[in-house]
């Protein structure tokens, strides 16, 4: 049995957890396969050639299904609107919501992009009016309402966090959702401390 230690600063957990827009829920996470995914060469849609929008590469959900219905295609960049961020992905992370999205069920909200990817970790390409905490190059982690499963997303700045110091971008990409989940559910809400054994089931 192969267990991981993660230590993390109770502050840096404690604000993400404030962040999170469902109830915390134990997820696994994988970010090979989506690695894979953004590396690989699956079929393009074809662009309107009177598009003059830049464009990027997102994973999209063809059709409700399982994993074989996700194409890497090229789309439009996202718009940076007052108050967002623009991060260039590093890495994203696999969540149990985004399964149920491809599978149709667990439509994104209301605004929200339409492709999966609740977290990633990158690096900030652009600033929206209004931000002044981030700047363009500062590499962060953050918690979407979709869209990480891309080359970009933007994302509110207040959903934005540093990737701590010593800490890869592959491996912070799983911090916002997942990693603040394991958190609260174990130690927030049930207060296991050290030495207690736990099951978990994912």
């Amino acid at each position: 049995m192969i267990v991981r230690v993660l230590h993390f600063a109770p502050a840096f957990l404690t604000r993400s957890v404030a962040t999170r827009r469902a109830a915390p829920t134990l997820l696994s996470v994988s970010t090979r396969l989506v690695t894979a995914l953004l590396h690989t060469s699956a079929p393009h849609s074809p662009l309107d050639p009177s598009r003059r929008e830049p464009t990027m590469k997102a994973v999209v959900i063809t059709t409700p299904g399982d994993p074989e219905v996700l194409r890497l295609q090229e789309v439009e960049d996202p718009k940076l609107e007052d108050g967002h961020v623009l991060v260039r992905v590093a890495a994203t992370a696999l969540n149990r919501a985004d399964t149920l999205q491809r599978r149709g069920m667990y439509p994104p909200p209301k605004g929200a992009s339409e492709y999966p990817g609740l977290e990633c970790s990158g690096t900030i390409e652009a600033v929206g009016k209004g931000v002044s905490r981030w700047k363009v190059g500062d590499q962060v982690c953050a918690l979407l309402a979709g869209g990480g499963y891309a080359e970009k997303v933007a994302v509110p700045a207040g959903q934005v966090l540093p990737v701590p110091a010593g800490i890869s971008l592959k491996d912070a990409a799983s911090f916002p959702e997942v990693a603040c989940t394991v958190w609260s559910t174990v130690f927030m809400m049930s207060h296991l401390s050290a030495g207690e054994t736990f099951l978990v089931m994912a």
